[in-house]
C-alpha cells in the first residue's frame, strides 16, 4: 500500500506539473474599440419652387430653370415673380453623401380638389460623392396645366432626402 501511495502522490505531482507548465505558456492579446461620429447631416430649404401666376388660355406650361429663371411659356401669359427651389447640406466635409430628388410633384388648388402636375429638374452632385463645404443645389421644373384649369392658388410640395453613404 505504500507502494501504491507513492505511485498516487507522483502522479499528482506529474499533473500539477503539466497544469502549471500550460499556465506559465499561456499569452494575451488585446484589441482597440473604435467608433467615428459624423456630424448631423442636414438639409434646410433656402427657397420655394415658384412658378408665378398665370392666365390660362389653353393647356400649357411653363418651365423655371435651376437657376430661377422662367425660360419657357406655352398655352397661357406667364408673369409674376419665380423662382427655383433652393437648398444648403451641412455635414462632415469630405464625407460621402448621396442626395435624391423626386422627379415630379402634383399642385393641388387650395380648398378645392383639382391637381396640376409638376416635372422636377436639378442641378444637385449626381450620385455619391464627397459632401463640399457650403454645398447647395437648387430644384426647377416644369408646370403643366390643362385648358380648362379652375382658377385658384395651387400648392404642393416634395421631399429632398441627403444621407451619408
Amino acid at each position: 500500500m505504500k507502494f501504491s501511495m507513492i505511485k498516487a502522490v507522483a502522479a499528482a505531482a506529474v499533473l500539477a506539473a503539466g497544469v502549471s507548465a500550460t499556465a506559465a505558456n499561456a499569452a494575451t492579446a488585446s484589441a482597440d474599440a473604435k467608433a467615428t461620429i459624423l456630424a448631423s447631416l442636414t438639409v434646410t430649404k433656402s427657397a420655394d419652387l415658384d412658378f408665378g401666376t398665370i392666365a390660362v388660355n389653353t393647356a400649357g406650361s411653363r418651365t423655371i430653370s435651376n437657376a430661377g429663371a422662367s425660360t419657357a411659356c406655352t398655352g397661357g401669359v406667364c408673369a409674376g415673380t419665380v423662382s427655383a427651389a433652393g437648398f444648403d447640406i451641412a455635414g462632415l466635409v469630405g464625407a460621402n453623401i448621396l442626395v435624391t430628388v423626386p422627379t415630379s410633384a402634383t399642385l393641388t388648388r387650395t380648398g378645392g380638389t383639382e391637381t396640376m402636375s409638376a416635372s422636377l429638374t436639378n442641378n444637385a452632385t449626381a450620385g455619391s460623392h464627397a459632401l463640399t463645404s457650403g454645398e447647395s443645389f437648387d430644384v426647377g421644373g416644369t408646370l403643366s396645366w390643362g385648358a380648362t384649369q379652375v382658377a385658384g392658388d395651387y400648392v404642393g410640395s416634395f421631399d429632398v432626402t441627403v444621407e451619408y453613404q
